[in-house]
């Protein structure tokens, strides 16, 4: 983030807050949603220095161009429909929020966040959001793979493991349960 840019955010909290965006729409029955604008806009001459771009000026990628193109790799799909998955999410309080997605290849994803500013634009200061404990019953034995979004907006894969319960610890990053049977 530019000390001289006001109300900004840095970079890796952007990503943090534009794949919660995207999620939040989603969850709310918006199935479309722009995002603008592709380029920081720099004319010097002019006076004019805006950072909204997924891109910096330079064309290279900032952590939420990375963040949305992981996101969308991570959900790639076929178009084939897969079998429904009953779950169970326990644990959490009312600012925990949570998208459901499956695909043709018969793989599922659980995404969890907690709802909370993880930066103060006045104070230009991290926040601590607390870590909630999640549990997740799942209908039978899964392979489950937990990944987050890097503040580099990249995908982490965190670990994998057999269980039919599993307990996580989510914070204001989304946290992705990858299920498979």
């Amino acid at each position: 983030m530019d000390a001289g840019v006001q109300d900004g955010v840095p970079e890796g909290i952007a990503a943090r807050y534009l794949v919660r965006l995207l999620l939040e729409q989603f969850r709310h029955g918006i199935v479309r949603t722009y995002l603008y604008e592709l380029l920081d806009t720099e004319i010097p001459a002019r006076g004019v220095r805006d950072r909204y771009g997924l891109c910096r000026s330079d064309f290279s990628p900032k952590p939420a161009f990375v963040a949305v193109q992981s996101l969308l790799r991570l959900l790639a799909d076929d178009g084939s429909k897969a079998d429904a998955l009953d779950f169970k999410v326990s644990g959490g309080r009312e600012d925990l929020h949570h998208s459901f997605f499956e695909n043709g290849k018969g793989e599922f994803f659980l995404m969890m966040w907690v709802e909370e500013p993880g930066y103060d634009v006045n104070g230009r200061r991290m926040l601590a959001v607390p870590v909630q404990q999640v549990r997740v019953t799942l209908p039978g034995v899964m392979s489950v793979e937990t990944v987050w979004f890097g503040e580099d907006g990249a995908v982490v894969r965190v670990g994998v493991q057999t269980a039919s319960s599993i307990s996580v610890a989510v914070d204001d990053r989304v946290t992705i349960l990858h299920l498979r049977r």
